[in-house]
């Protein structure tokens, strides 16, 4: 449990690095699956960072010339908790957020036009929710306001995480590994692929993390050279390998760990070299990942390790200097070699990895993959052949933390996984 006087410190960073203007927080919306039924709902992350709060209709509102905070949550209707629940009051959401000023929703407006008296600049993003973009709309026609995106200052604060977001992304990855551990030993020939996410999913919440999971890439066999592929209904054939890139989602925060494996147990011959090019990379970056070097000289070492390797078994048919200058290697991989990870799997997403140096309090993924489609120029061998390893990692002032360190990489490692 993240204690409440860390959101008001949270609260205090956003304000004095935006130092101007009101500050409009909006909630993500209740996402309906069909008819009357609604998903579980999945808070803004930023709504979390700055307050704690995962129910629904929860705006957080900061007034920098008045360094005031306010939250405005539900309104409390006994008709509707009859049916779905008792909502958190006004009084216990204050003790939790640090909150002082919490208000109904119904206020929201008038609280705006009253606020906004005083300041020209609203900082609000729009498109979260379609309800609350309304709202700002009519602010908008009534007083004349310049609206500015927040999400770039939220998300810098974001990328340094403190000694509690440190323990809870522990946790999840801790969970996550173990889910990894439990579906390599649990795959058998002939299962789907959606019964070895289901073994996710029920570890995940059998373990503390009972907020939706982001949806599991679970790919066997040529589903596997899809970058994003979910599970679906394909029957997983011996001598398929199984690309499983998932992560779960405790109190918030959320790891993202890949691994892939012989669904019968044993790596076929092609099935290694591609493997031992992607862990030859893996292990190459893990190494220079270290405070203050730069995002980009990672990724372009990985781009260089895996063109090389593409060469050696003749995927790639040009020398190393004109498979990167061309990008001839981004028919095989095509993706960032990371990303920063946190409230979101993808974390900070407005932060130019390109530009980035990596800083203590940085939590990132190291992900090389090479992924081989079935085209008539590539050796036949290797065609079908999708292999992604992903490591969760904390940047320290000496080095870094592999958060996802007990997941074995190595080829006999996770043979021995699956001696049945």
């Amino acid at each position: 449990m993240i204690p409440a006087e860390v959101y008001t410190e949270r609260r205090k960073k956003l304000m004095k690095l935006l130092g101007t203007g009101v500050i409009v927080i909006p909630p993500n919306p209740k996402m309906k699956y069909s008819q009357d039924k609604y998903f579980k709902y999945r808070p803004n992350s930023n709504i979390f960072y700055l307050s704690g709060m995962i129910q629904e209709d929860t705006i957080i509102v900061l007034d920098n010339i008045s360094k005031k905070s306010y939250l405005f949550l539900l309104d409390q209707d006994h008709d509707y908790q009859r049916w779905h629940g008792r909502k958190i009051d006004r009084e216990y959401a204050g003790e939790l957020s640090n909150f002082i000023f919490v208000y109904p929703i119904h206020e929201l407006k008038q609280k705006l036009l009253e606020l906004l008296k005083s300041e020209d600049t609203l900082y609000y993003q729009s498109g979260v929710n379609l309800q609350y973009d309304r709202i700002i709309e009519e602010v908008e026609n009534e007083i004349e306001i310049k609206i500015k995106d927040p999400s770039p200052s939220i998300d810098t604060l974001r990328l340094f995480k403190d000694e509690y977001e440190v323990e809870l992304l522990k946790k999840s990855a801790s969970i996550t590994v173990n889910g990894h551990l439990e579906a390599i030993r649990k795959t058998k020939i002939g299962m789907k692929e959606h019964e070895i996410e289901s073994i996710y999913t029920g570890y995940f919440h059998f373990n503390g993390a009972i907020l939706p999971m982001h949806q599991a890439i679970v790919a066997s066999g040529e589903n596997a050279i899809y970058l994003h592929h979910m599970a679906f209904t394909r029957q997983i054939q011996d001598g398929d390998l199984i690309l499983v890139d998932t992560g779960c989602e405790y109190m918030g925060y959320t790891t993202d760990i890949a691994r892939t494996w012989p669904a019968n147990g044993k790596y076929s011959k092609s099935q290694k070299m591609i493997y031992e090019i992607v862990l030859r990379t893996h292990k190459i970056c893990l190494e220079k990942v270290k405070p203050y070097v730069k995002f980009r000289d990672i990724h372009e070492t990985a781009v260089m390790e895996l063109t090389k390797g593409l060469i050696e078994l003749k995927i790639i048919n040009e020398s190393l200097e004109d498979a990167i200058n061309n990008e001839s290697y981004k028919k095989y991989f095509m993706h960032y070699i990371g990303h920063f990870i946190g409230l979101d799997g993808h974390d900070s997403l407005t932060t130019n990895r390109e530009e980035i140096t990596l800083t203590p309090g940085m939590t990132i993924t190291i992900e090389p993959g090479l992924y081989i489609s079935d085209e008539k120029d590539i050796p036949e061998i290797f065609r079908n052949i999708g292999i992604r390893i992903e490591d969760n990692l904390l940047i320290t002032e000496t080095g870094m933390i592999n958060l996802s360190k007990d997941l074995p990489i190595e080829i006999e490692e996770i043979e021995n996984l699956m001696i049945k």
